[in-house]
């Protein structure tokens, strides 16, 4: 277990928070046409060993410079909490886009729980008791503090910002 003295934790989402997402839930600055061929090159690829395509659009410098802004003035370890972190590729993506960005690669992610089960917050507040973690924050385009499990768990107030889907991390939210 880690220490509560550790670094604060950053519970990052990206759709939504690195970059913004149009009213169909697809990242609003990257061509359809490219998120469908990302998708069926992925389809065409069998194994672990390659990093996830990530399309023009996604990983937008005005959100991944408010995430670098926060991680320099809180020392903040990332932990992802994003489908994203789902597989290796994924998780290889999202890293070379964060040290892209200026930002460490991640330090871990959140255990994968069903939506039964209390899904993304129960997912948080599972690493939480895991690593002992008493500093932490999470970003997220949905809101967390409501469950979408009946009597499901929900994150506090003081934990949680909601970042605006459709502008994704800005100066305000950040």
């Amino acid at each position: 277990m880690a220490s509560s003295a550790a670094a604060p934790i950053l519970f990052l989402d990206v759709d939504g928070v690195l970059h913004p997402l149009g009213p169909t839930g697809a990242p609003l600055l990257a061509s359809s046409e490219a998120l469908l061929q990302r998708a069926d090159d992925e389809a065409a690829i069998i194994g672990d060993e390659h990093t996830a395509a990530v399309v023009h659009g996604e990983f937008i410098a005005p959100c991944t410079s408010q995430l670098r802004r926060i991680v320099a003035e809180t020392g903040c370890r990332i932990v992802l909490s994003t489908t994203w972190r789902e597989t290796p590729p994924q998780r290889r993506a999202v890293d070379a886009q964060l040290v892209a960005a200026g930002c460490p690669s991640s330090s871990g992610c959140t255990p994968r729980l069903s939506v039964l089960r209390g899904g993304r917050p129960a997912e948080i507040l599972a690493y939480v008791r895991e690593h002992a973690v008493t500093r932490w924050v999470a970003l997220d385009d949905v809101d967390l503090r409501t469950s979408s499990a009946p009597a499901g768990p929900t994150l506090p107030d003081a934990r949680f910002v909601l970042v605006p889907a459709e502008t994704g991390l800005s100066q305000a939210s950040a």
